[in-house]
């Protein structure tokens, strides 16, 4: 059944997703963020390419998941992609960032920002494989 799947598609969404991250996490939320995590913009360091690229390898991969969800669903189009992506973000992914942040002690705001991001970018990467059979 992999081998079905609309790669191009996968990797559009995956791409989709970084940037819905790129957005979440800068304009929308970076500031706050940021600040629940305890990073300095202007001390933060590490590899950005590494943390970048490996970031939207991760996303394409969680994105051909979602194409495979979807063609097990039996169902077709952007509904069921949009569908299945926001079960997997909101019931699968966000509940799993919530259970991590409450061990930690971590703010609600955090889990709220993380959650919403997965949510958000599992429905958009959802909704393009879905749409593009």
């Amino acid at each position: 059944m992999l081998h079905d799947l609309n790669w191009l598609a996968v990797l559009v969404a995956g791409v989709a997703f970084f940037m819905v991250g790129s957005v979440w996490y800068s304009a929308l939320f970076g500031k706050p963020w940021q600040r629940l995590v305890g990073i300095d913009p202007e001390t933060a360091g590490g590899n950005l390419a590494a943390i970048f690229g490996t970031t939207l390898v991760l996303e394409i991969l969680a994105s051909g998941a979602l194409a495979h969800l979807v063609q097990l669903s039996g169902y077709e189009g952007w509904k069921a992609g949009l569908h299945v992506g926001l079960i997997v973000g909101l019931c699968c992914v966000a509940p799993a960032i919530a259970i991590n942040n409450l061990f930690q002690r971590r703010p609600f705001a955090l889990t709220a920002i993380d959650g919403g991001h997965m949510a958000v970018g599992l429905a958009v990467a959802g909704t393009i494989v879905g749409a593009w059979r």
